[in-house]
Order: structure tokens, then C-alpha cells, then sequence
């Protein structure tokens, strides 16, 4: 260790050598800090005094960079760096004038008036809680160790602390930050990261940040995480380009501005319920043109917006998502809630009440699953060039086509038609109805519910041969019993071929069966006769069913052709 200069009686604070190899002056006890304090009020007095001459304001600050600070000692190890020990003890020194203490039981304990700056120290568990400052707080690159504990605290300018290392325990709950608030770069080897019921008057800027995963851990005590519940972003929120691995928490939180979530994973929970969002929240990937060559996604495991308010809009685009959920959440006239170029394995949208506009757009086939149960539409549920692969029950299918045919949409609409009737058909309550049950498998059959002409082609084919065979069959079981000769039978089948394309088309059927009846002889023993009354009688049903069934794929099939036409 090396002495310091004797001036204003600093001569005992030492330098240290610190793990990351740089040397810092060890401040640690209260009176040294206040000391140190007053030492480099006197350096900017004399770097200054030129400027004074000129008629120009004294520039101060507390200053307090490349410093090891702590106030109290457990094992003879610095432990604790409380701001009240500092102020106390200047109280009894009175060599400061920067500072002011209300005492407990006021809104604030203690005032900072002058500007902050702690520059690349170390810090021992930091209790600033309940503090005013009144100017600029700048804590770059600054390790605090054990505890940052600023609950409460009202940051009336500027707050810097990109670059800071936390380790132990961090909370900023209850803040109010009126100036900009500087996270960027910014190291986090806590368990909670607590900013609960803050409000940020300026802007937010937390983007690359460094958060080690200690979720390892299942048997510790406390989970893992990250909250904003209750906070109020009056300006821009810019939290890209952080890979979050634990839960965390929005829950409650106030949304002004534009919000940016460009490049940032969250592997776990993302919770945004109860919100009220004003601004724009903007999750999405914006590549250069080296990184389109590749598939990239923002990766999203589960994320909610359970019972929040939508009055601007939410964005997401170029995202993985797993699960997201938007239970009774309320979509306000004018609000937007857009999924573009994403995949989503599950979106539930149960009891949405959707006044503004909901959109699902070029996100091809990549929309897994959804389910709209009890969910209410007042305004725009627009899907363009997307595919819901599943849908999971009538009421979203219907809900789907109806929002498409007030678009105006009329080719999704058939197909969530479709989908719509196939789970009618499934559904408990029609089991008993046997006859809506065929009714609804047919029309599934003959053209998939009126969207599949090709279908219906084929049904009509099927049903022409098929009955006209079993016509034949019926009508000519004597001549095979009879065993006639082959050349007989192939001649007459030649002729029934023949009969079987005026079959198909003609509209006389009824005078072509008389012709077949009239053939008849009843004659003979008593048992030929009732053959005979058996073979009318089946020949006379099948030929009636088969006419009504290839009119009825006829009709089918024009109906499916004009579905584009409707």
C-alpha cells in the first residue's frame, strides 16, 4: 500500500490492491468517507477557481470513484456501507454541508444535494433506502457487493448504472426516478431483481444485460426472479437483447410509451397481467442481411397477458412462441394486438373481449392451436396468410367465421365453417340427435361443408356407379340364378352400360322404372311370386335412392364450386 498526500488530513487512506488487479482507495469507516469527501470538494475548489474568476458556478460533486467503501466490519472483514452511519457521523464532524437527515418516520430519511458519482468502486452491501438526491446519480461500473438496497428512494435527475455488478441482493422497490434511468451492460448475480411499484418519469434503458442463471438451485429457498409489478414507464422502456431465464414480472405494471423487447428471449414466465398499456410493446427480431440467411426467432416459452388493458398496441413479430395466454383481457377501441412472421404453439384467448383490433398475419402455417372460448368481438379479428393448424372448439370456429364474413373474408370463412361443422358433429350434446349427426357426416362427405367441389365430383361418380350397380344386380338376380350363357349376359350388361349414362342424367327416371316394372310377371308357385314382389320392391328403392343421392352431389357440388362466388 502506498500513503496518500497528508492534505486535509487524508494521510490513512490507504490504496488497495482489489481482485480485478486495480488499486482503489479503501474508505472504510464513516469518518474517512466524509473526509474523502470534503478532500475532493477542495480538489474541484481549486480546479475550478479559474472558472469562478470568470463569474462562472462552482461545479461539486461527491465523489467517491475508485473506491472501496464500507462502513462496518464483521470478522474484520468490510461487511455493511450504510448511508445513515455516513450522514450521523458528519453530524458530528460538521464538514459537510451536502447533506441533509430528516430522521426516521419522514417520506425520505436522508437528502443528497449535490451530484453522485462512484465511478469503478467497490461497494459492501449498500443501504441507500429512503434517500433523495436531488442531482445525478452515477454508479458506473461500480461492484456492489452483498446488498444494493435503494428501496424508496426518489432520484430526481439522472440515474446511472450501466456496467454495475450486483451480487448478493438488489431492490429498487417503490423507487421514483424523475430523470433517465441507465441500466445497460449491467451484472446481476442475484436471485430477485425487485423494482416493484417504481415509477420512471424519464426513460429506461436496461438492454445487454448479464443475469447468471442460479435457477439450478430447486431446493434454495427463494425463486429466481425479476419484477417490474406495479411500475409505471412514463417514457421509453428499452429492455433488448437480455436472455432471461427465469420468471419475470410485469403484473400490474403501466405502459406510456414505446416499450422494446427487440432480440430478447424469455425462457421461462413472461407475466404482463393486469397491465395497462398506452404505448407500444414491440417484441420483435430486426436482422441485418447476414442474419436473415438463417431462421432466427425471438424465443418466448409462456408469456401472459391475463385481465390487461390494451388502449395502444402489441407487437409481436419474428417470435418462437410456446404458450400465450390472454384470459378476460380487454383489447380497448383503438388498441392493436398483432402476431406477425411468428410461430406459436398455443394462443388462448378465452373470454377476450375484443374492441379494437386483433390481427394474426403472415404467419403461414406456423399458428399451431387456439381456442377463443367465451370470447366476445365488438371489433376487427383480421388473419391474413395464416393457418390455424388446430382450432379447439365450435365456439372459436364460429367465432372465427363470423369476425371473417364482417371482414367481408369469405374464403376463411368457409373453411372455419368447416372446421366449425366437424366439431358440431363431435360435440356430446349432438350424440343422441342421430339423424344432425348423417346429416353432418354427409355433408362432410360430399364436400367437405361446402369447400371441396372435387369431393363432390367424386361423390357423384361413387354414388352413380354404385347404386346403378346394385340396380343391376337386383334386376337381373333371375338371369344369374338362370346361369344364361355368357354371350347373353355380356350383351344385356352391354345394354344396361348403355342405360346407366340416361341413369346418371335423365330427369325421367320415374317413366324409365315404369318400363323395368312393367317386365314384371307375377306367375308361378307362391314362393317365385314373392321373390319376384322382394326384387321389385328392393330394385324400386335402390333406383329412388340412387337418383336422390347423385341429384343430391349434383347440388353439392355446385354449391362448392360458387363457394368463391358467395
Amino acid at each position: 500500500m502506498k500513503e496518500l498526500s497528508n492534505n486535509l488530513n487524508i494521510s490513512d487512506i490507504k490504496m488497495q490492491m482489489c481482485d480485478d488487479n486495480q488499486e482503489r482507495h479503501n474508505l472504510d469507516s464513516p469518518n474517512k468517507i466524509i473526509r474523502w469527501i470534503n478532500y475532493k470538494f477542495q480538489e474541484q475548489i481549486k480546479k475550478h477557481k479559474k472558472q469562478r474568476e470568470n463569474g462562472l458556478p462552482l461545479y461539486r460533486c461527491i465523489d467517491l470513484s475508485n473506491c472501496i467503501i464500507s462502513t462496518s466490519y464483521n470478522n474484520g472483514e468490510p461487511s455493511l456501507t450504510n448511508l445513515c452511519d455516513i450522514i450521523y457521523e458528519n453530524e458530528n464532524v460538521k464538514l459537510l454541508d451536502c447533506f441533509i437527515n430528516n430522521g426516521y418516520g419522514n417520506k425520505y430519511y436522508h437528502e443528497v444535494l449535490e451530484k453522485f458519482v462512484c465511478k469503478n468502486s467497490l461497494i459492501y452491501a449498500a443501504f441507500f433506502h429512503m434517500t433523495k438526491f436531488h442531482k445525478d446519480v452515477d454508479f458506473e461500473g461500480t461492484k456492489f457487493k452483498g446488498h444494493a438496497s435503494f428501496g424508496r428512494c426518489l432520484f430526481q435527475n439522472g440515474a446511472w448504472f450501466q456496467k454495475a455488478k450486483f451480487s448478493g441482493n438488489f431492490a429498487f422497490d417503490g423507487c421514483t426516478f424523475e430523470g433517465s434511468t441507465y441500466f445497460p451492460n449491467a451484472e446481476f448475480d442475484v436471485r430477485q431483481i425487485n423494482f416493484t411499484d417504481s415509477i420512471f418519469r424519464g426513460v429506461f434503458i436496461a438492454r445487454n444485460l448479464t443475469i447468471i442463471d442460479d435457477q439450478t438451485n430447486d431446493n434454495h429457498a427463494f425463486k429466481s426472479y425479476i419484477t417490474f409489478a406495479g411500475a409505471e414507464f412514463h417514457k421509453e422502456f428499452d429492455f433488448s437483447n437480455n436472455n432471461i431465464a427465469r420468471d419475470i414480472s410485469f403484473g400490474g405494471t403501466k405502459f406510456y410509451e414505446k416499450c422494446s423487447f427487440e432480440k430478447c428471449n424469455f425462457r421461462n414466465n413472461a407475466i404482463f397481467d393486469e397491465t395497462e398499456i398506452n404505448g407500444n410493446l414491440l417484441f420483435t427480431l430486426i436482422l441485418d442481411d447476414n442474419e436473415r440467411k438463417e431462421i432466427n426467432w425471438n424465443t418466448i416459452n409462456n408469456i401472459s397477458f391475463n385481465r390487461a388493458s390494451i388502449f395502444g398496441r402489441i407487437d409481436f413479430e419474428n417470435c418462437r412462441i410456446a404458450k400465450l395466454n390472454m384470459n378476460f383481457t380487454v383489447i380497448k377501441a383503438g388498441g392493436i394486438f398483432r402476431i406477425y412472421e411468428s410461430h406459436v404453439t398455443y394462443l388462448d384467448f378465452t373470454s377476450l373481449n375484443n374492441n379494437g383490433v386483433l390481427m394474426l398475419e403472415d404467419n403461414q402455417n406456423n399458428l399451431e392451436e387456439i381456442t377463443l372460448k367465451s370470447a366476445i368481438n365488438t371489433g376487427v379479428i383480421e388473419i391474413e396468410r395464416t393457418v390455424i393448424q388446430k382450432i379447439n372448439d365450435r365456439i372459436s370456429a364460429r367465432l372465427l367465421k363470423d369476425s371473417a364474413l364482417k371482414n367481408g373474408n369469405t374464403i376463411d370463412a368457409l373453411e372455419y365453417r368447416k372446421a366449425e361443422m366437424k366439431l358440431y358433429k363431435n360435440d356430446e350434446n349432438l350424440q343422441e340427435k342421430r339423424g344432425s349427426t348423417f346429416l353432418l357426416w354427409l355433408n362432410e362427405k360430399s364436400n367437405e361443408h361446402g369447400t371441396n367441389w372435387i369431393r363432390g365430383v367424386k361423390f357423384t361418380f361413387i354414388c352413380w356407379i354404385g347404386f346403378y350397380l346394385l340396380f343391376l344386380i337386383i334386376s337381373r338376380i333371375d338371369d344369374i340364378i338362370a346361369f344364361q350363357t355368357h354371350r347373353d349376359i355380356a350383351w344385356t350388361f352391354l345394354k344396361d352400360v348403355s342405360n346407366g349414362v340416361g341413369y346418371l342424367w335423365s330427369l325421367d327416371f320415374l317413366g324409365t322404372l315404369s318400363i323395368w316394372i312393367n317386365k314384371f310377371v307375377f306367375s308361378g308357385v307362391w314362393w317365385m311370386i314373392i321373390l319376384k314382389i322382394i326384387q321389385l320392391a328392393l330394385g324400386t328403392i335402390v333406383y329412388c335412392l340412387g337418383k336422390i343421392a347423385i341429384a343430391y352431389g349434383i347440388y353439392q357440388t355446385i354449391v362448392a364450386f360458387r363457394k368463391y362466388g358467395k
